[in-house]
């Protein structure tokens, strides 16, 4: 495009009217605002959310554990008792995970051996914010029923 063109480009004001009318088609549309705090949004399937560990089929093998790029699990297993509905060989007595250095990366739920549902996986809770690092430390127990969530007033 040559100076003349660019000249009456400029004088008609094309780039604003094209502009204008983006603005205009956006404006028209229904708007679908969220209150959080009152309406929660369901996440997606593929979600990745607080950490869980079911702790009736863990195995204690550690392989989260070695999987873990931030060294954030540690986990202590040792010989299952006799009368274990899961004929396990090990169980877990101490798994504890630091949630404010995981990556959610989902290199512990790969890794975990016993399939075809894990015994470590994702669940669907986003809120974790706490007011102390305290509670970023999850035992076994956390980790099996799930964070106690505050809800927000």
């Amino acid at each position: 495009m040559g100076a003349i063109g660019q000249f009456i480009k400029k004088i008609t004001l094309i780039d604003l009217l094209r502009g204008l009318s983006i603005t205009e088609k956006w404006f028209l549309k229904s708007k679908t605002t969220q209150q959080y705090p009152e309406e929660r949004r369901e996440p997606s399937e593929r979600f990745r959310g607080i950490l869980r560990v079911n702790r009736d089929t863990c195995i204690a093998c550690g392989m989260c554990a070695r999987a873990c790029p931030n060294r954030v699990i540690h986990i202590v297993g040792e010989k299952a008792p006799e009368d274990d509905p899961g004929k396990r060989k090990r169980v877990p007595v101490v798994f504890n995970l630091l949630l404010c250095r995981c990556l959610f990366c989902g290199l512990c739920t790969e890794a975990c051996p016993v399939k075809p549902e894990t015994a470590i996986y994702f669940s669907r809770e986003y809120e974790a914010s706490q007011y102390d690092r305290s509670g970023m430390v999850l035992d076994m127990e956390t980790l099996h029923r799930g964070m106690k969530i505050e809800r927000y007033k």
